[in-house]
């Protein structure tokens, strides 16, 4: 009973927020929200995140957003992936998108943000390298990718809006 009220408190958390910036550029382009560092010489922009559910209960789900430096001269888009699991580490391998493409990807970090009564949520980050090229090639359709981890699988899906409204954003605000 009680992992199944954790589950449910953490699916509520993760998902009950508006989701316009998936359905519309214009949101999605509005959401996005940069960090300047003035040391690092960094100007890192987070789209907002998305929701990608779990097929069941004890399967993985997962969080991602679209990020860039726009400070970089060679632009490098990433989708950073947040890996869900209750009382299991899913340990994400590799990432394939649908075309059967495999992207690279590097680890980021791993967490154990919540205990209760035994019971505890793992959170797996990975950055997976995309390139402009891949984003234009996904604007009027979106894409979707799966994560492949030793201990369970999840599908990420990045709506055509939320790739249009990141790409105008960048278009927008690269060369300031």
């Amino acid at each position: 009973m009680r992992k199944t009220l954790l589950c449910l408190a953490v699916l509520c958390l993760t998902g009950c927020y508006s989701m316009a910036h998936l359905e519309d550029p214009i949101s999605a382009e509005q959401g996005i929200e940069c960090e300047y560092d003035n040391f690092a010489k960094t100007n890192i922009c987070n789209g907002r995140h998305i929701v990608s559910k779990a097929q069941d209960l004890t399967s993985p789900s997962a969080n991602s957003y679209l990020s860039i430096d726009l400070a970089q001269q060679d632009l490098s888009p990433k989708l950073i992936i947040r890996v869900n699991q209750t009382n299991n580490w899913t340990f994400p391998k590799q990432v394939i998108d649908s075309n059967g493409q495999k992207l690279a990807t590097t680890r980021i970090d791993s967490q154990i943000p919540v205990c209760y009564s035994g019971v505890c949520m793992t959170w797996e980050y990975i950055s997976v390298n995309l390139t402009m090229d891949y984003l234009r090639q996904h604007a009027d359709t979106g894409f979707s990718m799966k994560t492949y981890g030793i201990r369970g699988n999840v599908i990420i899906e990045v709506p055509a809006a939320y790739v249009q409204g990141f790409l105008n954003y960048i278009d927008k605000h690269k060369a300031i």
